[in-house]
């Protein structure tokens, strides 16, 4: 009986490979491309090819990475719809490549200015609003940008709403911290803020390295403080918190 059904069937499948002209599809072989991309499924690992596509250095697994460029995807819909920002302000962890933003913050305050695009430097200014929602309107001059994790530091912040908090020591099981929202703008290299602040790389990754992306300058408790303490700590930024 059973034996009846599965001739049966195999008959059924070579006609609709004729009728069709898919005999060809179902008699191919998988190759190893093919085996290696269902492994990775199968471990719920991203697949390398994919990968390279969108020029992705992510450790997070298949699920999360997924939804990450769903995100990715839903704010530069958005942002593409009028492209202006919402209070100017960006999310800018879900961002392909976040330098050639920054870049074009620097590219508009120099053409403002009228001044040397090398003269520019990027500086930054860590806000009180611990989320989007808590911006009251877009900043005076550059953006408003989110989505960056702090290693081997906490943020302290301030009480008062227009002063800029600090960098204060890692709390008890908080490894990553998320940074309140940073005002990024573009002033000349000479004005840059350098006292009393520590230069904090950015990388896209734990993995730090080549997933670099810019240095933010972070406020230190005050002006005597040893910048020593947070380079031998460790303390960078990064834009995915795994």
């Amino acid at each position: 009986f059973f034996f009846f059904f599965f001739f049966q069937a195999e008959d059924g499948i070579r006609d609709v490979e004729r009728s069709r002209g898919l005999g060809d599809v179902y008699k191919r072989q998988i190759n190893e491309n093919m085996e290696r991309l269902a492994d990775a499924i199968l471990l719920e690992r991203v697949p390398g090819v994919w990968k390279e596509v969108i020029n992705s250095s992510s450790k997070k697994p298949l699920g999360s990475w997924l939804g990450n460029i769903a995100d990715r995807y839903k704010q530069l819909e958005k942002w593409s719809e009028n492209f202006t920002l919402d209070k100017e302000c960006l999310c800018i962890s879900l961002l392909f490549n976040p330098m050639a933003f920054l870049t074009a913050i620097m590219q508009v305050t120099a053409r403002q200015e009228k001044l040397p695009l090398d003269y520019m430097v990027l500086n930054t200014m860590v806000r009180n609003y611990l989320t989007p929602e808590e911006i009251p309107g877009p900043p005076e001059t550059g953006a408003y940008i989110y989505g960056m994790y702090l290693q081997g530091a906490s943020w302290k912040i301030s009480s008062e709403r227009k002063s800029e908090g600090y960098l204060a020591q890692m709390k008890p099981r908080e490894l990553s911290p998320v940074l309140p929202v940073v005002n990024v703008v573009s002033v000349p290299l000479d004005k840059k803020q350098k006292a009393g602040y520590y230069e904090c790389p950015v990388y896209t990754t734990t993995d730090r390295g080549f997933t670099y992306v810019f240095t933010a300058n972070l406020r230190m408790e005050s002006l005597e403080f040893n910048v020593n303490n947070w380079i031998l700590a460790g303390v960078a930024l990064v834009m995915e918190n795994e």
